[in-house]
């Protein structure tokens, strides 16, 4: 093949490559007129130049996107790693409700993520307070162990701690005493909404210099798994905690409510109601009624304060009132020997209101010793007139070897005597107004004709309706006595 020819077939070669999309060899090929083969050749090196130029552009942009292919890669992988570690965090720590069991586990992980020379985790919550550590045995950093502890408790105890990564300079103010061996620190708080449990610390990271903003943020991360781990477990005993005080309190109120009597004691000729209402599951009211020799025995108590102290306090005065009168010999010497009894124990501001009644049905005569407690209230409805029966007597468990009187009250037919703890004429409703005693004598005066269990009913219908959608703010204990 001549040159010339030869040329032209280059040249046409050179055009297709170039990206010349002609439809025809004519098409394809333009090749001037004229030109000789040096000036073919002189376009054929200009094609050739434009091919190399974007040759050279797409290796550059194949180097440019495998670089940013193994960045890319590399992030992944980084991510995996740390989900990795994020996973095997929770993992662990759902192990077990206490996190406290799994910390050194827990140091473990951490390390193999993020290797580092020492390691450690501060907690203090509850009733636990403990560095957990994990450091090389030939590292210089165990030989000022306790400083540096102090210097992390101490950070905590600033207002709002916040992630702190320390090196150079300022890791050598920080711990002057650590030049030699420290390099790198950083200490995650394990903190939120205000409460900061303690803290994760890892000091010299083995691979490369200083930790990284990955290390950061994944440390942060587990910190969050710690403290939300925490809180759990908080919240879980706290829980548990109600339970078994609500247990507790249960088995409390049962007992309480055996020590009153099952069937209230009816004696001849006389008619006896009673009710007893705590404001909480356990109470500090106490009412009683048992055949003497010397005749029916009645009284009605209230401990100061509510609940469980109260309650106690109300099983001791009871098992005091039920044995001593036993070996009874007059109403003012049981009620100094039950006082007696109370006041030994010492119980600080703790003390009971209570009315000691001796009820000679034969007679129509009831004696009563008062212990610093409400007055009898009595309606004699003959007459429509109230009486208030009452004597002196301070309440007892105050002071040991006090006084006490007994006086009577002669009966008549028709009769009608309440004895009540103060839950009665201080119901409140919601407008802070007491129920009073003029409604509580009115409530008994309109009911005197019915029977001892109906004017009961009829009393606590009368306070119901007058507290309403108020909560009761006191125990509530009344007897009705109603003399035929």
């Amino acid at each position: 093949m001549p040159l010339r020819e030869e040329i032209y077939e280059l040249f046409r070669k050179v055009q297709t490559i170039t990206g010349y999309t002609g439809t025809s060899v004519e098409d394809t090929v333009k090749v001037p007129d004229g030109k000789s083969e040096k000036e073919l050749l002189s376009l054929i090196k200009e094609k050739v130049e434009i091919i190399e130029n974007e040759l050279v552009s797409y290796k550059n942009q194949l180097e440019e996107s495998s670089i940013m292919l193994e960045t890319q890669i590399e992030e992944i992988s980084k991510t995996y790693e740390e989900l990795s570690t994020l996973y095997d965090v929770t993992k662990i720590l759902s192990k077990s409700l206490d996190p406290t069991q799994v910390l050194d586990t827990l140091i473990e992980s951490i390390k193999n993520s993020i290797p580092s020379e020492g390691i450690g985790i501060y907690l203090d919550f509850l009733d636990f307070e403990d560095f957990i550590l994990s450091i090389q045995e030939d590292s210089p950093i165990n030989d000022n162990i306790e400083e540096n502890k102090r210097y992390i408790i101490e950070y905590l105890k600033t207002d709002h701690p916040k992630t702190l990564i320390m090196e150079g300079e300022q890791l050598k103010e920080a711990f002057p005493q650590g030049e030699d061996f420290l390099n790198s620190l950083i200490i995650i708080p394990i903190c939120g909404n205000n409460e900061c449990y303690g803290a994760l610390t890892l000091a010299n990271r083995e691979r490369g210099s200083i930790f990284t903003a990955g290390d950061r943020k994944l440390l942060e991360s587990i910190a969050n798994q710690i403290h939300f781990s925490l809180e759990n477990y908080i919240y879980l005993r706290d829980k548990i905690e109600q339970e078994r005080l609500h247990e507790q309190i249960s088995i409390a109120k049962d007992i309480q409510l055996s020590l009153l009597p099952s069937e209230v004691y009816q004696p001849e000729n006389v008619q006896i109601a009673a009710s007893f209402s705590p404001a909480v599951e356990v109470a500090g009211d106490y009412y009683d009624v048992f055949p003497m020799q010397v005749g029916t025995f009645l009284i009605v108590a209230d401990v100061s304060g509510k609940g469980i102290p109260a309650s106690l306090l109300m099983s001791s005065f009871r098992s005091a009132v039920r044995i001593m009168a036993e070996s009874y010999t007059d109403l003012p010497g049981l009620v100094g020997r039950v006082n007696d009894h109370i006041a030994q124990n010492e119980i600080a501001d703790r003390f009971v209101t209570s009315m000691f009644i001796i009820l000679d049905e034969d007679k129509g005569t009831f004696y009563y010793s008062n212990a610093g407690h409400d007055p009898i209230i009595l309606y004699r409805k003959k007459k429509d007139e109230f009486f208030e029966i009452s004597n002196r007597g301070i309440p007892i468990g105050i002071f040991e070897d006090q006084e006490y009187i007994e006086d009577s009250f002669k009966l008549e037919r028709g009769d009608v005597f309440v004895v009540y703890t103060d839950g009665i004429p201080e119901a409140r409703n919601t407008k802070k107004e007491e129920f009073g005693f003029e409604r509580f004598k009115e409530t008994v005066k309109k009911n005197a004709d019915k029977t001892a269990q109906e004017i009961k009913d009829e009393i606590l219908n009368a306070v119901s309706r007058f507290v309403g959608e108020a909560k009761q703010h006191d125990d509530t204990t009344f007897m009705v006595v109603k003399y035929q």
